[in-house]
């Protein structure tokens, strides 16, 4: 089990179980179970609004009983509370799954974890490498108006001579 804090400072709780799975597999069309299965888990991850239903499926139970509607759930979700909510899901599904699949889950998120700092602090380095360039490109619009507008000035005042 797994408390989900929404925006409107709302907790819910997330538990996964056997019904839960049920309607989880009913609206993505495969089963979450096996994450071990070739693009299944990105698939997941891939789609914030598929991910925000399904923790929404994992949290209903709760939410009925808070009067908190999907809607409302889903307006709950974003930004920080959302990087929250799918790290507490994925933990959720760990440790539900059999013991092999949950040790293969753990490798794969941590390997995905790895990845995605790389790609960003690659991203990173390529914005730094790009600074200089594009300062220069802005500095030469900037020298462009500023010489426009001498000249329009320059001209405004010969004219009022």
């Amino acid at each position: 089990m797994q408390l989900i804090k929404l925006r409107s400072g709302t907790t819910v709780e997330m538990v996964m179980t056997a019904q839960s799975v049920l309607d989880v597999n009913n609206y993505m069309k495969f089963n979450i179970l096996d994450v071990d299965k070739e693009g299944n888990l990105e698939r997941l991850l891939d789609s914030q609004l598929d991910l925000v239903n399904v923790m929404y499926l994992l949290c209903e139970e709760d939410c009925k009983k808070q009067n908190v509607s999907d809607i409302d759930f889903g307006r709950g979700m974003g930004g920080e509370h959302i990087r929250l909510a799918t790290e507490q899901f994925l933990d959720e599904l760990k440790d539900f799954l059999p013991l092999q699949k949950r040790v293969m889950m753990t490798h794969t998120l941590k390997v995905m974890a790895e990845v995605q700092a790389d790609v960003m602090e690659s991203a990173i380095a390529r914005m730094e490498g790009m600074k200089e360039g594009i300062r220069n490109i802005m500095n030469k619009e900037m020298d462009k108006k500023l010489t426009l507008q001498n000249l329009e000035n320059t001209f405004a005042e010969q004219k009022q001579s």
